[in-house]
């Protein structure tokens, strides 16, 4: 018989992190075996930062995808992909609902896409992985 426990078995934080984002930034995390309710939630904020003695941020929207292990292999290797959760946007919370992991851990992929290729994009980004 497995055993099933809903004790919340990942890290606080999994993600907290400003970056530069050219093309594409991708951070796995990995759903531990038997986990119950494993849930996505933060928020992030895109922004294209001016050079010189103008230092405003103007917003930029991203794409934000999150993809299980077979979906972002697909995507790597340019076979059409799905993504288990997709958006488009500067500044967004995210609060997701994973499937439950079984037998095996579960592998995600989350992902930040500069879709328009635009120069000095930088995002922040805080996001957590728990269980309840």
């Amino acid at each position: 018989m497995d055993h099933v426990s809903t004790a919340p078995l990942l890290a606080d934080k999994y993600l907290r992190a400003d970056f530069g984002l050219k093309k594409s930034a991708q951070f796995t995390f990995v759903i531990p075996p038997h986990t119950v309710n494993p849930r996505l939630h933060g928020n992030f904020q895109s922004f294209v930062r001016h050079r010189g003695p103008d230092t405003s941020k103007d917003a930029a929207s991203i794409d934000l995808l999150l993809m299980n292990a077979q979906q972002f292999d697909d995507f790597v290797h340019g076979r059409a992909a799905d993504a288990t959760f997709e958006l488009e946007s500067s500044n967004h919370s995210v609060d997701f609902l994973l499937p439950a992991s079984h037998n095996q851990p579960e592998e995600y992929h989350l992902i930040f896409r500069n879709h328009a290729v635009r120069t000095n994009l930088f995002v922040k980004a805080d996001f957590a992985v728990n269980a309840e």
